[in-house]
């Protein structure tokens, strides 16, 4: 297959259309295997963790924010929510490309291959704690030290975090398909996978209306019910349309990884 045949030509409303139906897509599977739900929710409950105890120690902590013991707390914190993303979304990866080539066995083969690829991934885990615990820090300098420090560390932290998105869009996918190397190599790569790939990329908006319809739902039911019930019903709509679009975004960005590096592309999957 030639990926220029998918994603070099045509028009962009043309590739726009066509990451639409990777989003109905991906949707589909999850129903079709609600294993990968599984995983989506196993990572996000582990990252939710993590970052509340991190929220919680800072409010609570009589220390100054450069103390070493919080330092030390919201570093490891990002460190472990950081394994937790990366393992999640390559075992999430790695199952959906293995369904999708009618791998036998597509659970265990996953596993495996996660496996085989541990220390490329744990070295970007650890990469990327460091830097966004890094983006984290100086928002909370930045707050404190200048007059107009809100609005800067706004500013800072949403340019800062918005580069590094962009720069690790197909990280996880690159280093479990296509090896090790530097964090450069891996970078460079997935800033040139998103240029090929930005029209089709940019449909994940649409399915936004899943998070909003989880919002939605979890409201009507809150009042609807009232009390405990209704709040606990808002909060299983909420974590459930969370769970959904988190599981959504890595399998699109393996879909989309799949075409352009030349696995599979929706004229060939099953």
């Amino acid at each position: 297959m030639d990926p220029a045949n998918h994603l070099g030509g045509g028009s962009s409303i043309r590739r726009f259309k066509a990451g639409v139906a990777y989003t109905r897509r991906c949707f589909r599977f999850q129903l079709r295997h609600p294993v990968v739900v599984c995983f989506g929710l196993a990572q996000l409950v582990g990252v939710w963790g993590i970052l509340s105890v991190v929220g919680l120690f800072s409010l609570t902590s009589t220390n100054a924010i450069f103390d070493p013991l919080t330092v030390l707390a919201v570093v490891l914190g990002y460190l472990l929510a950081s394994v937790f993303t990366t393992l999640g979304n390559a075992v999430i990866s790695g199952y959906v490309l293995a369904v999708e080539l009618g791998t036998p066995g597509p659970l265990t083969y996953t596993l495996q291959h996660v496996r085989r690829r541990l220390p490329e991934l744990l070295k970007y885990a650890v990469f990327s704690a460091v830097v966004l615990s890094s983006i984290r820090l100086c928002t909370v300098a930045l707050r404190q030290k200048t007059a107009a420090g809100e609005l800067l560390a706004r500013f800072v932290s949403g340019t800062l975090l918005i580069t590094w998105y962009a720069a690790t869009i197909y990280a996880i996918p690159i280093l479990l398909f296509e090896g090790g190397g530097s964090m450069k190599r891996v970078f460079s790569r997935s800033t040139s996978l998103l240029r090929e790939t930005k029209w089709r990329y940019a449909t994940t908006m649409s399915a936004w209306p899943v998070l909003l319809a989880s919002v939605i739902i979890g409201v009507e039911l809150l009042f609807s019910i009232g009390g405990v019930v209704g709040l606990s019903c808002l909060f299983v709509a909420v974590v459930s349309g969370a769970v959904v679009y988190r599981t959504y975004n890595a399998m699109f960005r393996m879909y989309l990884y799949g075409e352009v590096a030349g696995p599979f592309s929706l004229s060939n999957t099953q």
